[in-house]
C-alpha cells in the first residue's frame, strides 16, 4: 500500500542521511497524512431519525468477461441488498443468472446491449421501479447510463448508475516542438460527461443516488465537481482508504500485477441522506471490487 512504501522509503532515507530524498518523502507522506488520515479514525455511530427511507445498496463493475458469475451471484445473496447496481454485464449474464435471483429481486431493469460483447448496465430491486431512463452523458461516451426511479414504501428515490469514459494517455506531438512525442492526459470526455450529468442534477429533486464506476480519483477536478451537490459515502462513512481498483487484470489495461491502489468506483448521495456505513467487499474475480452501501434519510 503506498503509505506503507512511503514510510519504508521515508527510514532508509534517515538511515543513509539523504536529506533532499527526506525532505520530499516527509512531505508526501504528511500530503497522504492530511488527505487519507481521517479515514482510519473511528466514528461516533450516526444519529438518524429511523422512521426515514433506508437504502442499502451494492454497486459494482462486473468487469465484463472476468468473473465468475457464479461468485457474482453468492455475493448478491449473502449481502442481501435492496438494490444491486451493475456495470458492464453481458447478455448472456442477464439472460442466465438473473432469474435465479428473481426470487429477492423481482424488479430488474437493463440498458443497451452494446456490440461485440453485448455489455451494458443493469440494476435489480427489492422495490417497484417505477420509471426507467436510458441516456448517454456525451455523443462519443462509451455506454448508455441510467436513471430509474424506485417506489421505497410511498417514496420515490431516484437512482443513476453511472459508468463514465475512462481517460487515457495519448502520445501526441509537442506544439512548440513539433518533434517532440509527449504523453497527454486525455479525459476530455469525461470531463464533459460530468459536465453534463451536473446539469441533470440540477433538476433533480428529494431521494438522488449515484453509483458506478465513474473512472476518477477522489482527488481529481471533475470528483470535486460532483462534491458540490452531492456527498461520497465512503468518505463519510467508509473506513480506511477504500481502494478498489485493479483487483484483477482489466479488458483496458494490461497490468500484470493488480493490487488496488485507487478509488475510482462511488456511490454519491443527495444531502437528504446520510451513510451510516460504507465499505468495499471481497474480490469477485472482476478487475473491481463492489462497493457496499447503507443510507437512511435525514428527518427536515
Amino acid at each position: 500500500p503506498p503509505a506503507i512504501s512511503l514510510l519504508l522509503s521515508l527510514r532508509r532515507q534517515i538511515e543513509q542521511r539523504n536529506w533532499f530524498v527526506l525532505a520530499w518523502s516527509g512531505l508526501a507522506s504528511l500530503s497522504l497524512l492530511v488527505v487519507y488520515g481521517p479515514r482510519f479514525i473511528p466514528r461516533a455511530p450516526a444519529s438518524i431519525n429511523h422512521s426515514g427511507v433506508r437504502l442499502q445498496i451494492i454497486s459494482h463493475n462486473v468487469g465484463q468477461d472476468l468473473p465468475n458469475y457464479n461468485d457474482i451471484n453468492n455475493l448478491i445473496r449473502k449481502n442481501q441488498a435492496d438494490v444491486v447496481i451493475l456495470q458492464e454485464i453481458t447478455g448472456d449474464y442477464i439472460e442466465q443468472h438473473w432469474p435465479l435471483l428473481a426470487d429477492l429481486y423481482p424488479y430488474q431493469v437493463y440498458g443497451p446491449l452494446l456490440s461485440p460483447k453485448r455489455v451494458g448496465m443493469g440494476m435489480l430491486s427489492r422495490y417497484p421501479i417505477v420509471g426507467s431512463e436510458d441516456f448517454k452523458l456525451a455523443d462519443n461516451g462509451l455506454v448508455f447510463q441510467q436513471r430509474v426511479t424506485l417506489d421505497v414504501q410511498g417514496t420515490a428515490v431516484i437512482l443513476y448508475n453511472v459508468h463514465t469514459t475512462f481517460p487515457w494517455v495519448n502520445i501526441e506531438r509537442d506544439p512548440f516542438f513539433g518533434i517532440l512525442p509527449l504523453p497527454v492526459y486525455d479525459d476530455l470526455t469525461r470531463r464533459e460527461e460530468i459536465k453534463n450529468l451536473m446539469s441533470r442534477l440540477k433538476n433533480e429533486n428529494g431521494h438522488v443516488v449515484l453509483a458506478g464506476d465513474f473512472n476518477l480519483s477522489d482527488l481529481s477536478d471533475d470528483y470535486q465537481t460532483l462534491s458540490t451537490k452531492l456527498v461520497d459515502s465512503y468518505n463519510e462513512a467508509g473506513y480506511g482508504f477504500g481502494f478498489g481498483w485493479p483487483s484483477n487484470r482489466t479488458p483496458s489495461v494490461n497490468i500484470p500485477y493488480a493490487t488496488p491502489i485507487v478509488r475510482i468506483d462511488y456511490v454519491f448521495h443527495s444531502k437528504d441522506f446520510q451513510s451510516t456505513s460504507a465499505q468495499v467487499l471481497d474480490k469477485t474475480g472482476s478487475d473491481h471490487r463492489p462497493l457496499l452501501v447503507k443510507l437512511e434519510s435525514i428527518s427536515k
